[in-house]
């Protein structure tokens, strides 16, 4: 895969976790932190590969532009 595709898959990864994580918060009464803790760390994971792609792809949109 490309930077561009890395990053687009990064992008609905973090989507898909957000939405798992305001779904579990929505109906979770109680202590968020304690309660929600898996998706929170699956969204923080998903938010750091996020940036992580986003890095790789703006070197290689500045590689490409010192190339062409």
């Amino acid at each position: 895969m490309g930077a561009f595709e890395n990053l687009l898959a990064a992008i609905e990864k973090y989507a898909a976790a957000n939405a798992e994580y305001k779904a579990a918060a929505e109906s979770c009464r109680y202590d968020r932190g304690y309660f929600c803790a898996r998706e929170s760390s699956a969204k923080e994971e998903a938010k750091l590969q996020l940036k992580e792609a986003l890095d790789a792809y703006v070197r290689y949109v500045v590689a490409m532009k010192e190339v062409g």
